[in-house]
């Protein structure tokens, strides 16, 4: 009978151990994507608040800088994915990777379908990816990620109440709150566990 509780607890200090190295591994592997994805779209976002606010021009063709914030996001995701996961991965780390592939995809669809069609981009794509952050701090239970997450949501219904002008400023301060601070915390939290 000792025995059998003996193992039972060595297979629950081995979950456990397991689960806090894939949280570790998450962390370490998600905190440059969102540093990137992030700065490079408040950046993109602010040239071309400046472009439309002071009519600098009103040419449409200006929107297909966004295209850049789609190239970095795979080129960080990629690199990240390559150079440092050297461990097995887990079904948690394939679950995350399933989630934010599916965002992705449905974030990129939303905006090629945006130089089409009259749609709230500017709501869609940061309320899509603000519910991935916030899945992504609970899986690795962050609780800095999560509250980033639930605020990009909530600034992204005000976007709703703005001009387009005003949306635009507003996404890239979205972007800001729900993927450079959570990526800097990951990487904090990331550095101070090695």
């Amino acid at each position: 009978m000792e025995e059998q509780d003996i193992k039972e607890k060595e297979n629950l200090e081995l979950i456990a151990r397991i689960i806090q190295q894939t949280q570790k591994r998450i962390e370490q592997n998600f905190g440059l994507p969102f540093i990137v994805c992030g700065y490079v779209t408040c950046i993109i976002s602010l040239i071309l608040w400046v472009i439309y606010y002071y009519g600098l021009s009103f040419d449409s063709r200006w929107n297909y800088l966004w295209i850049i914030v789609v190239i970095a996001s795979l080129v960080s995701g990629n690199y990240t994915s390559r150079h440092k996961s050297n461990a097995t991965k887990t079904y948690l780390d394939r679950v995350l990777g399933y989630i934010w592939a599916v965002l992705g995809c449905v974030a990129f669809m939303v905006g090629a379908i945006a130089f089409f069609a009259n749609i709230q981009v500017f709501f869609l794509i940061p309320f899509l990816l603000s519910l991935g952050v916030i899945l992504t701090g609970l899986i690795i239970e962050h609780r800095t990620v999560i509250v980033c997450g639930l605020t990009g949501t909530v600034l992204a219904l005000i976007c709703l109440l703005l001009n387009d002008t005003f949306q635009i400023l507003l996404f890239g301060i979205i972007f800001l709150i729900m993927m450079v601070i959570p990526g800097y915390a990951m990487n904090q939290r990331a550095r101070e566990n090695n």
